[in-house]
């Protein structure tokens, strides 16, 4: 006879979600993604087999970005539940956050299949679809689920994108228009303003570019639950890291070198590791690009590996002290199991081993872990990201910005000219004193002479040339940088002096941006 208590996990099964996974709901809603965690984590005690729990605690790890603990989980529901078609529909967008784009889509694929109304499985799969520039897969699954919701803001958002990135410009710019009119205050209105202001930016129109971004950020702004930008602009922990960390704390890090590699599984690593960082919009997806065109090189095209190794750390250290004061305290076999996970890490988002690899880990805002790179990965080489600061801002006006609070420091121009300050001031700081080499590489060099650079970054990687290199817009791969629809064209000069159509929105902007200017010895004039 089976015991009460697993009477009760049963019925509270079939009952649906328990009290305290209804709560967990409400603080997941909320943003309180740590006390949603407790919370799902206490059920899934009480329940192991938890269907609620598990999906619950899937999209914590999700919003808290870590998809590759969320691809566990999602798993683990499948195997309870094989005909959960939504189960499979958000394995299927973890998998696309993860840059596994055909997994991705082999996902959505049979959550359609299991439910053939299952809407945001057919946009997920419009959008895999889109990434990879196959517009004609994205429009068949558009035209699905426009059958199944004609007037989904969602959807018709990502129908004007792909009739745009078809050469329709004015059927995406009258449904771009009637987002923005129709739906008042919701997302897809602030984002069809940005579009439309991107769209005004392509026609020379940058007042009017302007204007409308100016518009939908102020809507995203609206619609953000954070209290202050400023926190997300001058972000405590990355802060407290580069005051802390030590040149004393860094030369004891290199005597323990030798002891951390004998802790690493050698013939599952990396035969090399690049971290290719910079300020958001400096150029960092045109060099991947150039690079991962290589066969001998690999690329995560923004899996947040690294974050996702300090997080680790976090989890298996005291919460009291301090970001550095950790670093400092791990051992050479405690780090070894961060780089091991972290090189699992990585062949699963390439889908295959990474071992006698070059592997290039692109994030741009790895720049603010720096220190913590120093000490997880002692052998690594830092690509660093330069672009005109004035170019850099405008770039992050037109494509960055959000509601979520990741993207919050992209939604004015002062806030994105302190959050550059606040990058660059502590990269500035610490790069003298790196014990890792650093190569700095211009995106207006790149763009002037790709031959030149390209061979350039292969000298410099020890790699022999391939021409491949040269011809990289001509892969269709899946990219995960908003301008994922750039790299299937040639390097061209269209980005570089942009600011100077927006000059005089951005004199606030200017008034912080312009030491950096100086300092990167771009070229200089009066702006007031």
């Amino acid at each position: 006879m089976a015991s009460r208590s697993s009477r009760t996990r049963a019925r509270r099964a079939a009952d649906g979600p328990t009290p305290a996974e209804r709560k967990a709901d409400r603080l997941l809603a909320a943003g309180r993604l740590t006390e949603a965690r407790a919370v799902f984590e206490g059920a899934l005690r009480e329940n192991p087999k938890s269907i609620d729990a598990l999906r619950g605690l899937a999209r914590v790890k999700l919003a808290q970005r870590n998809p590759v603990g969320a691809e566990e989980l999602y798993r683990k529901l499948i195997r309870a539940r094989p005909t959960d078609a939504r189960a499979r529909g958000e394995l299927g967008l973890t998998l696309h956050q993860l840059g596994q784009a055909e997994a991705a889509r082999n996902e959505y694929e049979r959550a359609v299949a299991l439910d053939k109304t299952y809407t945001r499985a057919w946009l997920g799969l419009a959008d895999v679809h889109e990434r990879l520039h196959n517009l004609e897969g994205a429009s068949r699954a558009l035209e699905r689920a426009t059958q199944l919701d004609a007037q989904s803001p969602e959807t018709r958002l990502r129908l004007a994108r792909v009739k745009l990135r078809a050469g329709e410009r004015d059927g995406a710019r009258a449904l771009f228009s009637e987002l923005a009119q129709d739906n008042g205050e919701s997302p897809a209105a602030a984002q069809a303003l940005c579009d439309l202001g991107r769209l005004a930016d392509q026609d020379g129109n940058f007042d009017e570019a302007a204007h409308l971004l100016s518009r939908g950020k102020e809507m995203m702004l609206a619609q953000t639950r954070v209290r202050s930008i400023d926190q997300h602009v001058m972000p405590r922990e990355p802060r407290e890291l580069f005051d802390r960390v030590s040149q004393e704390m860094l030369a004891r890090w290199a005597h323990q070198r030798d002891e951390i590699f004998a802790q690493t599984d050698a013939a599952s690593f990396p035969a090399a590791l690049v971290f290719l960082m910079g300020f958001p919009r400096s150029g960092t997806t045109l060099t991947e690009q150039v690079l991962a065109a290589h066969p001998e090189i690999e690329s995560t095209d923004e899996t947040p590996m690294v974050e996702q190794t300090v997080a680790a750390m976090e989890t298996r250290l005291p919460a009291d002290l301090s970001r550095a004061a950790k670093l400092d305290m791990l051992t050479p076999a405690q780090i070894g199991k961060l780089r091991n996970a972290y090189s699992r890490a990585a062949s699963d988002r390439a889908g295959s081993p990474v071992a006698g690899r070059v592997l290039v880990d692109k994030m741009p805002l790895n720049t603010l872990a720096l220190p913590a790179i120093c000490r997880f990965f002692p052998e690594a080489k830092v690509l660093f990201a330069l672009r005109d600061p004035r170019d850099v801002a405008v770039s992050c006006y037109l494509r960055l910005g959000g509601p979520e609070p990741g993207a919050t420091p992209y939604l004015s121009w002062s806030s994105i000219a302190r959050f550059y300050d606040f990058v660059m001031s502590r990269y500035l700081g610490f790069r003298d004193r790196c014990p890792l080499p650093i190569l700095e590489q211009r995106y207006e060099d790149i763009v002037d002479d790709l031959p030149s650079h390209a061979h350039r970054l292969t000298e410099w990687l020890g790699l022999d040339w391939d021409d491949g290199m040269l011809r990289f817009h001509e892969r269709a791969r899946f990219v995960g940088s908003p301008t994922y629809a750039d790299v299937a064209k040639p390097v061209h000069r269209g980005a570089i002096g942009r600011w100077r159509g927006y000059e005089r929105h951005m004199r606030e902007a200017l008034d912080v941006l312009t030491p950096y200017v100086a300092r990167f010895e771009y070229e200089t004039h009066d702006t007031r």
